[in-house]
């Protein structure tokens, strides 16, 4: 019988020092810079001192606020799918960030 199982990919940091107030690709320190999978999970937890806007896409109507030490949990994929699609996040999926520097990471971590 086939077996479903998730994996997780991450967590990757990004430097809250970097952060600037205008609009940047969330460029990780282990370079990456888009979902590499179809997510059916993401978590970004902001383990930082400043509140941080994420955008998905480059989309600036997308917009989620992440303050500090807050978790921001998107699941893609839920019990019932309608017209047995899949719902995931794409692969090649980008994000940006804008807020004011400060000191820790922001941390993201996908689940495929």
């Amino acid at each position: 019988m086939p077996k479903n199982t998730i994996k997780a990919f991450g967590p990757f940091g990004f430097n809250a020092a970097n952060l600037l107030a205008t609009w940047q690709q969330m460029a990780t320190a282990a370079s990456v810079k888009s979902t590499p999978y179809p997510a059916v999970k993401l978590i970004m937890s902001n383990a930082s001192n400043t509140s941080v806007a994420i955008a998905y896409n480059g989309d600036p109507t997308a917009i989620q606020t992440l303050r500090p030490e807050a978790d921001l949990i998107l699941p893609f994929q839920a019990n019932n799918q309608p017209n047995n699609k899949e719902s995931v996040l794409a692969a090649g999926t980008t994000f940006f960030i804008a807020g004011t520097a400060g000191v820790g990471f922001i941390y993201i971590t996908i689940y495929y």
